[in-house]
């Protein structure tokens, strides 16, 4: 019993000057011996450096919107992985509806994740406008969304008006 103890002491110890290694933290004899011999520091402001070329990227690809319907896909250009960071959009339904949210459906065809261009993530959309009229019911989404396409990867929001995605290309290697 005795033994187990010193082991679990033993064990104590040990974590604690790790994790005051790890945390920066003093331990009761080292703070004084390093004190006691002060360094010279100099500190230098270093830029910083991103080792990836990144590409700022919007579904807007030359002015015109692309990923709101099957027929207008959007596509990761060749040679560029696509990381999605955001999406938001809107949709519109012919008013009035009864319901107070609705939803669309990303569909991505990418054959090296092995999505064949069927419904992939679905999206909840809220309704945003005046209930006491009008032709037509709007809803809309907005959410931080991470994902990764790779290069000739297309995507598309089903049963959206407007949409928009964005995030950054990298070169793939």
């Amino acid at each position: 019993m005795e033994m187990k103890r010193n082991r679990i002491g033993t064990a104590r110890q040990l974590l604690t000057f790790t994790a005051a290694m790890l945390l920066g933290g003093e331990i009761f004899g080292v703070a004084e011996t390093l004190a006691a011999k002060p360094q010279k520091v100099k500190v230098i402001n270093m830029p910083l450096v991103v080792t990836t070329p990144q590409t700022s990227y919007s579904n807007t690809i030359g002015g015109l919107l692309c990923g709101t319907s099957e027929q207008n896909q959007c596509q990761v250009p060749a040679g560029k992985q696509l990381v999605i960071e955001h999406v938001s959009g809107f949709i519109f339904k012919p008013a009035p509806t009864a319901f107070q949210n609705t939803g669309t459906t990303m569909a991505v065809t990418d054959s090296a994740l092995g999505l064949n261009g069927a419904g992939f993530h679905n999206f909840l959309a809220t309704k945003i406008n005046d209930p006491a009229g009008g032709i037509t019911d709007v809803f809309v989404f907005s959410l931080p969304f991470k994902m990764l396409l790779s290069p000739g990867a297309k995507y598309y929001f089903s049963s959206v008006a407007g949409i928009s995605v964005s995030g950054y290309l990298v070169d793939v290697q």
